[in-house]
C-alpha cells in the first residue's frame, strides 16, 4: 500500500497537539524541571520549533496549482448526473451497482482541495510550534 505522507504528517501533528493541549499543565512543569537539570532540553525544544518552521516553509512552497482539481470536478458532476439518469432507465436489479458508483463519486467529490490540505497542515504546524514553545524553561 502506498504511503500517504499527508495523512502521516497530519496524524503526527494532531497527536502531538492533542497531547500538549490536554496535558500542558502536567507536561510544562515536568519539562521545565528536567530542563533545570539538563539545559539541553531547552535547545531540543528550540530545535523542534525551528524544524517546524522549516516544515511550514516547505509546505508553503508546494504549488497546488499543478493538481488540476478544477478539471476533475466537472467530470465528477457529469458522472453523477449520468449515474442518476442511468438509474432511472436501467433495470431495478442494476440499482445497487449504480448506487455503489454514486457512492464513489460522492466520496471523491468530498475530498479536500490541495489548498485546504495545505492550509490545514500549516495551521497544525503553527499550533504545535506554539505549544512546544510554551514548554521551554524561562
Amino acid at each position: 500500500m502506498a504511503v500517504n505522507v499527508y495523512d502521516e504528517l497530519k496524524n503526527a501533528l494532531t497527536q502531538v497537539k492533542t497531547v500538549l493541549t490536554e496535558g500542558a499543565d502536567t507536561i510544562r512543569p515536568a519539562v521545565q524541571a528536567i530542563a533545570g537539570a539538563i539545559p539541553q532540553v531547552n535547545e531540543l525544544l528550540a530545535k523542534l520549533v525551528e524544524l517546524l518552521g522549516l516544515l511550514k516553509t516547505e509546505i508553503g512552497k508546494l504549488d497546488t496549482s499543478v493538481i488540476p482539481i478544477d478539471k476533475v470536478l466537472p467530470f465528477l458532476d457529469g458522472a453523477k448526473t449520468l449515474l442518476d439518469s442511468a438509474k432511472k432507465v436501467l433495470p431495478e436489479s442494476e440499482g445497487p451497482k449504480v448506487d455503489t458508483a454514486l457512492d464513489v463519486v460522492n466520496v471523491i467529490s468530498s475530498f479536500p482541495t490541495p489548498e485546504q490540505i495545505k492550509a490545514e497542515i500549516i495551521a497544525l504546524v503553527d499550533d504545535v510550534a506554539a505549544l512546544i514553545a510554551t514548554l521551554r524553561a524561562p
